[in-house]
């Protein structure tokens, strides 16, 4: 199964959005420790020409930072307004900003050799 849709029925499960955002933080989490953190993906491996493109070329970071990046977080935290979970006066905007950054710099924490319960404590702080 492809990352991708493994988050998704991680996320169709979530009961309200705060869950949604836990089970993100928790996939992730997952993704980010161990032999599976130490892999590449796409921003770490290129971590270079996500600050500079080839002449012509488009950056990396250009995806990872395009306005449908933060959407999955945006969504799960009106869901969550909507639901209760979440506070109406968080904005929204700059919280999914958040996550964008959190989710990223997870894939980035993990290549350094995070163990399990290092990563998912950003999910569910002691």
């Amino acid at each position: 199964m492809k990352r991708g849709e493994a988050l998704r029925r991680v996320l169709s499960a979530a009961k309200s959005g705060r869950d949604g955002i836990r089970g993100a933080l928790m996939f992730y989490a997952g993704f980010s420790c161990g032999m599976e953190g130490k892999r590449g993906c796409l921003v770490c491996r290129q971590c270079r020409r996500t600050v500079h493109p080839r002449p012509g070329g488009r950056a990396a970071g250009d995806r990872v930072a395009s306005p449908k990046s933060k959407h999955c977080s945006y969504k799960l935290i009106r869901q969550g307004q909507a639901d209760g979970s979440i506070r109406a006066a968080i904005d929204c905007e700059a919280t999914a900003r958040l996550m964008l950054c959190v989710l990223q710099g997870m894939r980035v924490v993990g290549k350094t050799g995070r163990t399990h319960a290092q990563m998912s404590a950003v999910a569910i702080p002691r």
